[in-house]
């Protein structure tokens, strides 16, 4: 706690007969990050990408388009079936296969096969959904022409005639006429109300003339099919072949439904296993190697090193060799390691990014100040009972699916708790839903008046902002403490040190007990003046504002607080308007007091996160933390659809 994990690099030589058994007994645990050799700092060969490489490749393509394939089958499902499958625990059957011959045979025996079904289906699906769009369209054309129910061989094999067929709305009828009339064509038939459809009839020498004139008048061309027989008659069997062709298509898609339930279990875990393969194959690449030995760097937590030497000396029957190896801060990966109360917080700060190795890890310090923040900006115990009853649900379903559900989760209940405290001291719940009474038990009521008449208000305004400078104070000390860890004495001196100096000189100048303390206020902040600009002349006093700015930003938790108890309140006074309304007003309020306490919540929940973390990242960070620390990533399988077999 409050430093990331230490970590050792090793150098490590095996015989290449060993080498796929590290490679897999490694990838079993998190405990090791590989990092490229440098070849050619050491006479080495590079590993090129094998065959079995590109085999297990070209089927995880296979497999992932067999997926896509038989995603469109999926059964649709509505809001509430859908949360509950999100929230349904999953049983999990586990494909179990022992080595790479087994991966062959589970790959020519089962994927093959189901990869080249799934192929036909949708090759078939496809052909289908075509023929349909033809047909569909063919019919759209042929409805626009029922009106004159025409036999179609009528409009085609004419040598030296053109029989133009198309449409435009009523208001463009005459300038259409008057346009064939000039041309020397014929209407042939006019037949409709707001749409009037034309047939012309006009030479072919002229028929590409007139056609341009025509769509310049807004003439829609209709190209009726080349076949015999009526329109209608057309139409009916156009409609046959639709209903029969869709047919087809729900037969072919009871199928893929049904090959779908069969196989998408056995396709998620054969892309799991395909990838993991493929992942041990590939980690080859960031290793050298001699005629007989192979050398990869790892990057080992200190606490594991003896585990990780154990790996190595069990696989290998104690025949490698192993040396740990210098490195610098910037090279190091960063591992965060937390208590469980502190450890969902990490969340929070991987938003930011990582500290960097061997530097302070905040973590502890934001599962301190973020739930008493998210508290005091919600402030309500009736929705903070609502928020402990929700979290408790989040925790017993949805948690259960990540790490990142479970670590939101258990922010949530941290912050209900706080939630619940701040709104019984300050004498809200559901607003002043219960009146009068919870104000007796309540420390402060923050829109009230003191015992001595002063106004409550401004004390909480002076709490926070004290809570503010103590949060930001602490930023500081922890930025000045680094800077000269590093050995950076002159950014310690004339960026941090200053405001330590300038918050007791400006409240001895506030204060002004006596002559003294004011001479010593004024010596304190005309010191942290000399040293702003000693850093960055003139321009560095403007970094004062910005601490007085980052310190009144604090004060957006009380406004939130007081927000959520106002808008409660006035819902509550809605509420008892509606109640006087005759017969049904008890009802109606209730529905009302629901639905709108409801959207209080939701919407408090959301400002009374995001504030809070923003006061972190953006005025508390900024003082010391830097966050570029690189995230380690252990090489390791995560296995979710397959078992790993010895």
């Amino acid at each position: 706690m409050f430093k990331p994990v230490r970590f050792d690099k090793f150098t490590v030589i095996v015989h290449l007969k060993d080498l796929e058994n590290v490679i897999a007994n490694l990838h079993k645990v998190p405990l090791a990050e590989i990092r490229e050799v440098n070849i050619e700092e050491r006479d080495l060969e590079q590993f090129d990408a094998n065959e079995k490489s590109k085999f297990l490749a070209y089927n995880i393509t296979k497999a992932r388009r067999s997926l896509s394939i038989l995603s469109q089958f999926e059964k649709s499902q509505n809001i509430i079936e859908q949360a509950l499958a999100f929230i349904k625990k999953e049983n999990v059957k586990k494909l179990k296969i022992k080595g790479f011959k087994d991966i062959e045979t589970l790959i020519k025996g089962r994927l093959e096969p189901l990869c080249r079904e799934a192929e036909k289906l949708d090759k078939e699906l496809k052909a289908l959904s075509e023929n349909v769009a033809e047909l569909k369209e063919e019919l759209h054309i042929l409805q626009s022409l029922k009106a004159l129910d025409i036999e179609l061989e009528l409009l085609y094999g004419y040598e030296t005639i053109e029989v133009l067929v198309g449409k435009v709305p009523a208001e463009l009828a005459e300038p259409i006429e008057n346009e064939v009339k000039e041309r020397q064509g014929i209407i042939l038939s006019k037949v409709g109300e707001k749409e009037i459809i034309f047939i012309i009839s006009i030479e072919k020498t002229h028929a590409e003339e007139l056609l341009r004139k025509l769509r310049k008048l807004g003439f829609e061309r209709i190209m009726a099919p080349e076949k015999h027989g009526k329109v209608s008659e057309h139409i009916k069997e156009i409609k046959k072949e639709i209903a029969a062709l869709e047919e087809k298509k729900h037969k072919l898609w009871k199928r893929g439904q049904a090959l779908l339930e069969k196989s998408k279990r056995f396709l998620l875990a054969t892309l799991e296993l395909l990838e993991i393969e493929k992942a041990r194959q590939d980690a080859r690449l960031a290793f050298g190697k001699t005629q007989a030995t192979a050398n990869f760097d790892v990057f080992v937590p200190a606490k594991h090193k003896k585990r990780f030497i154990e790996i190595l000396k069990k696989t290998t029957k104690d025949c490698f060799y192993a040396e740990e190896l210098p490195f610098s801060e910037d090279e190091a990966p960063v591992a965060l390691e937390n208590p469980g109360f502190v450890k969902p917080y990490e969340m929070i700060l991987k938003m930011y990014g990582l500290p960097s190795y061997n530097s302070f890890d905040p973590t502890p310090l934001i599962a301190i100040a973020f739930p008493i923040f998210f508290g005091l900006a919600f402030s309500d115990a009736g929705y903070g009972l609502m928020l402990l009853a929700f979290s408790i649900f989040l925790l017993k379903t949805v948690a259960k699916k990540s790490e990142s559900y479970e670590a939101l989760s258990k922010i949530l209940l941290h912050g209900s708790i706080t939630t619940i405290i701040f709104g019984l001291a300050f004498g809200s719940f559901f607003g002043d839903l219960l009146g009068e009474s919870i104000k007796k038990v309540a420390l402060l009521d923050p829109l009230g008046k003191m015992p001595d008449g002063s106004s409550a208000t401004l004390l909480f305004m002076i709490g926070i902002l004290a809570l503010g400078l103590f949060h930001l104070n602490i930023g500081i000390i922890l930025g000045l403490a680094e800077a000269i860890k590093r050995q950076q004495y002159k950014l310690a001196l004339t960026e941090k040190m200053p405001f330590l100096l300038i918050q007791p000189g400006a409240l001895l100048l506030l204060l002004n007990y006596s002559p003294v303390s004011y001479i010593a206020g004024l010596i304190l902040v005309a010191l942290a003046a000399i040293l702003l600009m000693a850093n960055a002349g003139p321009l560095g006093l403007m970094k004062i504002t910005g601490f007085l700015g980052n310190a009144l930003s604090y004060l957006r938790l009380m406004a939130l607080g007081l927000a959520t108890f106002a808008i409660a309140m006035a819902i509550n006074i809605l509420a008892r308007m509606l109640l006087a309304i005759p017969y049904v007003g008890f009802a109606i309020m209730i529905v009302f007091l629901v639905f709108a306490h409801f959207a209080n919540f939701v919407f408090n929940i959301l400002s009374s996160f995001i504030h809070p973390l923003r006061l972190h990242c953006v005025e508390f960070f900024s003082y010391f933390f830097e966050g570029s620390g690189k995230e380690f990533r252990p090489f390791y399988a995560k296995r979710k659809y397959t078992a790993e077999v010895d």
